[in-house]
């Protein structure tokens, strides 16, 4: 069986990885879906993160069926769990991979990193420099790009 970490921003979006996955490798697999967060700098910082929003709260009901229909609709996962790590170095998460007995990590290919909150930690060079095994998946484009018209005529008057 085997451990495979792929990174969420807790996003239906990023479920898609999971299904990916899912059809490339045909053994049994544990789903960690993944998410790193900055350590406070100091006890300010710690305190004033107390008061904003548990990681729980990110793992909303739409994600929670999402994950257990992708259960269902691949036999060969057994299980899915969100994994939260704090810190930003390739040692902690060389420590955090092997805690976890991660065997092979999944990214899209040219996959932009989104942070879910602003203290979230980009882990791509991370991944990068663990050394562990990395499958890359083809995912379709998405235009992300949100335009945004403004009447500048609205705001003077002539």
């Amino acid at each position: 069986m085997k451990n495979v970490l792929i990174p969420t921003d807790f996003t239906l979006t990023s479920l898609e990885l999971v299904s990916k996955a899912a059809y490339a490798c045909s053994d049994k697999m544990n789903v960690l879906l993944f998410h790193a967060f900055d350590m406070p700098d100091s006890t300010i910082d710690a305190i004033h993160r107390l008061n904003q929003r548990s990681q729980n709260e990110f793992i909303t009901h739409d994600i929670r069926q999402r994950c257990r229909g992708l259960k269902v609709q691949h036999p060969n996962i057994c299980e899915i769990t969100f994994r939260i790590m704090y810190g930003s170095t390739t040692a902690a998460f060389c420590n955090f991979a092997e805690a976890h007995t991660v065997d092979m990590l999944v990214i899209a290919d040219g996959q932009q990193f989104s942070p879910a909150v602003s203290d979230s930690v980009d882990y791509r060079r991370m991944f990068r420099k663990s050394g562990i095994e990395t499958m890359v998946v083809k995912m379709p484009v998405r235009n992300n790009v949100e335009y945004c018209t403004n009447s500048v005529a609205g705001v003077f008057s002539v």
